[in-house]
Formats: structure tokens, C-alpha cells, sequence
């Protein structure tokens, strides 16, 4: 039924939301699934979006990003470059680069104040692209 009181007959649907709430929403439906949706795991995670004169990065950034293997044990679990994969997001000369740390396997980091989280991101992009910040300007926390 919709918002107005409306019926809609489907075949089928596509609930969205988080696996939780999902499980709510089929309760009564099927309480097998929504045992099923209730023992999905979830982990938070840190977004943390820097900005860098384009000068200041050597790596060409030709790609949309990178992913850290668990192998390589470091603070940082991804990074993606939002100002080559959505053009437009940086001004011309700069790059927009957002770091993730966190999730299952890091959830401790995320205690961590938001000054020191920035600090990480910005030493692991020293290390993987050859990156380094001449001016403090230009990030936000997560």
C-alpha cells in the first residue's frame, strides 16, 4: 500500500534499506529471512575527504582510486580520486582525494579525533602517491 492508501500488485520488489531494517519490514512475511537479515554483520567506517594542489601529487591519479590489501597493514583500507572519477569536484589544478579507514578489521581507528585521522590520511598518501601538503588548507575531517 502506498503513502495516499493506494494497492499496488507486483511480482516481486527491491527493499533497500539496511539489512535491519529490511528484517522488520518482513516479519510477518517470512520470519525465516528476517532471521537471516538480523545475523548480517556491519562495521563503521571513516570518509576522509582531502584536497591537494595537483602539483603536489607526483602519481598520475589514472584511475578512479586504489584499494589497500589487509596484507599490507595499513591505517588506510581504500582511496578513491573524487575529482577523476566525478569531474567537476575539484577546481582546475587540484585533486580531491577521499580516504577510508575503518571497517571490520580497524574499527579501533575510528576512536581516534578527527585531526589525527586527517594527519594519517595525509602520511599514507606521501607513502602510496608520492604526495605532500605545502599548504594547510583544503581538508575536512570525516
Amino acid at each position: 500500500m502506498t503513502a495516499g492508501g493506494a494497492v499496488v500488485e507486483a511480482e516481486g520488489g527491491i527493499l533497500a534499506p539496511e539489512a535491519h531494517q529490511v528484517a522488520r519490514l518482513v516479519r510477518d512475511l517470512d520470519p525465516s529471512r528476517e532471521y537471516l537479515l538480523e545475523e548480517i554483520p556491519y562495521a563503521s567506517s571513516a570518509t576522509i575527504t582531502v584536497a591537494y594542489r595537483r602539483t603536489e601529487i607526483r602519481h598520475l591519479l589514472d584511475g578512479f582510486g586504489f584499494v589497500v590489501p589487509q596484507v599490507e597493514r595499513r591505517p588506510i583500507i581504500a582511496c578513491t580520486f573524487s575529482s577523476v572519477k566525478y569531474p567537476g569536484r575539484a577546481p582546475e589544478g587540484q585533486a580531491l582525494l577521499r580516504v577510508f579507514m575503518g571497517g571490520a578489521l580497524d574499527e579501533a581507528i575510528l576512536e581516534r579525533d578527527d585531526e589525527s585521522l586527517v594527519a594519517t590520511a595525509r602520511a599514507q598518501l606521501g607513502e602510496l602517491l608520492a604526495s605532500r601538503r605545502s599548504s594547510p588548507s583544503g581538508c575536512s575531517g570525516t
